[in-house]
């Protein structure tokens, strides 16, 4: 088993849509768009000869709480079986390595897997950082595509009903969406997200003012719709109530999943 850094955003990417979770913030343009706000990622790939079975892509993070390295929703791997404790030590030692030459304190993982997983080696548990977007899962084809270990290009996928993805929200959700349908809200999805991004960011600051929480830089923004509308792996939409725009939305695309990543109202 070998571990080195990864040159292919076409092997990459193709590795990552193939797997039963395809995070886009392992994608290689997620890459990109950390460099374009000064955060440089390092892609690693692990072999078994000359099989690729994992990516891990970390990014060096220069905060005030320390200069660190993170690696978000990763390790991917094609298959649990194979965290061994071989692969794990090799990752960990790979990116104590990464860390040392960069001058960090600490790397912090957040692997998109399900909570009953197993820590990494070496690692410690930090609760703080639980993910739950299991709960906000919905599928939109039958059969569910998260039940299967890895996905079938060939598979014939059928489209859910719209009544039967309702009824997977929660009833306040299903209540809300109905409530404004009755009201009149229209929502679309715009069709430059770059243009339109304006629209977002004066909604964000607003919504910021009024939440008082630390947000995304407009940089980030601008760079994340850029590159992922450049591959048509991002949708911005637009709700509008009486002519007025209200209410934002982006959404990422990857390996057939639908991300939110950012909102304004």
């Amino acid at each position: 088993m070998t571990g080195q850094e990864a040159t292919n955003q076409q092997e990459w990417d193709a590795f990552l849509c193939a797997q039963r979770f395809s995070p886009f913030l392992q994608s290689w343009t997620m890459g990109e768009v950390y460099r374009d706000t000064g955060q440089e990622p390092i892609r690693l790939e692990i072999r078994e000869g000359n099989e690729l079975i994992g990516i891990c892509q970390c990014i060096i993070v220069p905060a005030r709480r320390g200069k660190h390295v993170t690696v978000p929703y990763g390790p991917v791997v094609s298959n649990f079986e194979l965290r061994t404790s071989d692969f794990e030590t090799k990752l960990i030692s790979v990116l104590k390595d990464i860390a040392q030459a960069h001058n960090c304190s600490f790397i912090r993982i957040s692997p998109f897997w399900p909570v009953s997983t197993p820590p990494i080696l070496g690692t410690k548990s930090s609760t703080l950082h639980l993910l739950a977007e299991h709960i906000w899962y919905l599928p939109l084809t039958e059969p569910n595509p998260w039940k299967q270990q890895t996905r079938q290009a060939d598979q014939r996928m059928t489209p859910r009903s719209q009544e039967e993805i309702l009824q997977e929200m929660r009833q306040n959700t299903r209540n809300l969406i109905r409530r404004a349908e009755r009201d009149g809200v229209a929502v679309m999805a715009s069709d430059d997200p770059v243009r339109d991004l304006s629209i977002f960011i004066d909604l964000h600051e607003e919504t910021r003012r009024r939440h008082h929480f630390t947000p995304y830089t407009n940089e980030f923004f601008r760079s994340q719709v850029k590159r992922f509308s450049e591959r048509h792996e991002c949708t911005l939409y637009l709700a509008k109530y009486q002519g007025e725009i209200i209410a934002t939305s982006i959404h990422m695309h990857m390996g057939g999943e639908t991300s939110y990543h950012h909102g304004a109202s």
